[in-house]
């Protein structure tokens, strides 16, 4: 395939061959494969605004809504409501979740799903999951209702410039205040939140213009090629490749698909590359491979973290180089002392804070599949590679420590009992560390972090924000221990609470404990009923 590409390179080969290119179609190994299949059809006559909005999404392959109802979008809410056999509507009980299960979905099928809030408030609470999702390069269409716009200056209740506001969060925003326009503007948020560094994008609705009547044609997807890489690139990659001594990669990126992964995973194992994964970025490789050496973010591996900086090679596929992947900053050097490939599908992206030697534009699902083509090298780093390996095994033994609950034991024993498509989610902060798996897709990969015992880290410190801590712990020990043990589980852990209890005074504290022992009677009661 890649051969191909690289005689067609030649100025004896004519240029005619590309018309039929060696790579497999862009539509089906890029992100639009995934999409909900868009309809083309026009609907004839006057719809209102709502009806008319519903429809542009079911015309650009979105099939999932995730939404808290607000009247800033009662019309827009009818108009799903129409569509109810193409569009699963997800009604929520809070923004800030709406717009996380929108960019979660986002993340696990690599096509943008659509979030709903309302005005105010919610576009605040929204603002969480735009957050993470521009972060995390995550596709996604979030709706904001708006006040009328002929109101707008007048500091009417909740008015918010959302330009503004969400200028610094997504990759666009915008607002819709003429009800004709709805199927361009929402054409193009899909446009721009699937192409290049996908992200999400910002759109807020008018409220009267969802009620006013308007016959517009709605609009197709857009039928738009990947970027794919060039092959003199690809050329100069290999034989950077084939130079090194110490080469590591790093995968990151979002939209990877089944066939990309696979790809990827030739790549690197055909090459006995050792393989680490960004922030955020488990479930991308395989962490049972033989040349998976960790990841890179929060709490990763001082050792590992060593290592990187022995490398003479990073391969960046799809990796940023964020502050967590490279340890605020640190990990590399800023000019580039090592030489530092980097692949991303937006040219901007590469060499932004650590300068390249190499920078690949390219879709990275195109990426791998041209890269598994590639000759493999004659690697003289398999030495390299078993030393990270066996750091990485080192890290995963479960620490030997007394206490009421060892989360390690607990881990190993999720292993056993979860299947290998599994998903894991955890809460964020520094007890969140404890339980972080390696792998939201291979849990045979978690990996397990020193902990303590939360009840003698609780009385010791009186953390009194360790309610979700101690609730997620227990769940996973209730889980683990299957219903019999989990019984008597709960009742030592609820009595080892009471000690506590009394030996201390507080009376934040005591709420705190009162809360914890509620909960876990409320974990208990679900898991037996489950």
């Amino acid at each position: 395939m890649i051969q191909a590409i690289i005689d067609a390179t030649d100025p004896e080969h004519p240029v005619e061959q590309f018309a039929n290119p060696p790579y497999p179609a862009a539509n089906t190994h890029g992100r639009q494969r995934t999409m909900a299949q868009p309809t083309t059809r026009k609907t004839p006559g006057a719809r209102h605004g709502g009806r008319i909005l519903a429809d542009a999404l079911v015309a650009q392959g979105i099939d999932h809504v995730f939404e808290v109802p607000g009247e800033s979008f009662l019309d827009t809410l009818d108009g799903l409501y129409d569509q109810g056999k193409t569009l699963k509507l997800v009604t929520c009980r809070f923004e800030a979740g709406a717009v996380n299960m929108a960019e979660a979905y986002g993340k696990l099928k690599g096509c943008p799903a659509a979030a709903m809030v309302t005005r105010g408030p919610g576009a605040c609470h929204g603002s969480i999951g735009v957050h993470v999702a521009f972060q995390d390069s995550t596709p996604m269409l979030l709706f904001v209702g708006q006040i009328p716009h002929e109101d707008t200056g007048r500091d009417a209740f909740q008015e918010v410039d959302y330009r503004q506001m969400f200028a610094p969060l997504a990759k666009w925003v915008t607002q819709i205040d003429h009800t004709h326009r709805i199927p361009e503007v929402v054409a193009h948020a899909v446009d721009v939140a699937t192409s290049g560094r996908p992200g999400p994008v910002v759109i807020a609705l008018s409220e009267e213009m969802q009620k006013v009547a308007a016959e517009v044609p709605d609009l197709p997807r857009a039928n738009t090629s990947f970027a794919f890489p060039d092959p003199a690139a690809l050329r100069e990659m290999r034989a950077m490749l084939a130079k090194a001594k110490k080469p590591v990669a790093v995968v990151g990126g979002s939209c990877w698909t089944v066939e990309g992964r696979a790809a990827l995973k030739r790549f690197l194992t055909a090459n006995t590359i050792p393989v680490t994964v960004g922030f955020r970025r488990q479930a991308h490789y395989d962490g049972t491979l033989d040349n998976f050496a960790g990841d890179l973010g929060v709490g990763s591996d001082p050792q590992l973290i060593g290592k990187i900086k022995e490398a003479d090679l990073i391969l960046a596929i799809g990796s940023r180089l964020g502050d967590a992947v490279t340890q605020g900053y640190t990990l590399l050097d800023v000019a580039g002392t090592i030489p530092i490939i980097q692949v991303s599908p937006d040219g901007g992206e590469i060499g932004r804070v650590f300068r390249t030697a190499l920078g690949i534009v390219s879709d990275l699902n195109i990426f791998a599949l041209a890269a598994a083509d590639l000759e493999p090298v004659k690697p003289t780093w398999a030495a390299w590679t078993r030393e990270l390996r066996s750091l990485r095994e080192a890290q995963r033994a479960v620490p030997n420590y007394q206490g009421t609950l060892n989360l390690g034991t607990v881990m190993r024993e999720l292993e056993t009992l979860l299947t290998p498509d599994a998903i894991v989610t955890t809460d964020a902060g520094n007890f969140a560390a404890d339980v972080n798996p390696d792998s939201l897709e291979v849990l045979k990969d978690a990996r397990i972090e020193p902990a303590i015992d939360p009840i003698e880290d609780f009385v010791a410190n009186k953390r009194a924000g360790n309610c979700e801590y101690f609730a997620s712990a227990m769940t996973m020990m209730l889980r683990s221990q299957g219903i019999p043990a989990a019984g008597k589980a709960a009742m030592k852990t609820l009595s080892a609470y009471s000690s506590a209890l009394r030996r201390m005074r507080n009376d934040s504290v005591l709420r705190c404990i009162a809360s914890v022992c509620c909960t876990t009677c409320s974990t208990l009661s679900a898991v037996t009923r489950a």
